[in-house]
């Protein structure tokens, strides 16, 4: 097993805590979206409004995973 440098520990645990951080945006958004139906809030625009900020967050996300792994491939031993 080759020895990593600090660096990478550091992006790992970044990339990691942006997974976290994106699970409880996803559950936040659902959760206040159940809520919207249960209390007959408007439903397209609570509907609309979460399924846009969803996407764009696992967007952002899964282009910083990528830029990551891109990263990681490209570096010499």
């Amino acid at each position: 097993m080759k020895k990593r440098e600090p660096v990478f520990y550091f992006q790992a645990a970044s990339m990691m805590g942006i997974w976290v951080l994106l699970s409880g945006i996803i559950y936040w958004l659902t959760n206040s979206l159940i809520h919207a139906y249960e209390y007959d809030d408007i439903p397209r625009a609570t509907t609309t409004i979460v399924i846009i900020a969803m996407c764009v967050f696992c967007t952002l996300v899964a282009l910083l995973t990528y830029v990551f792994v891109g990263l990681q491939r490209g570096r010499k031993s």
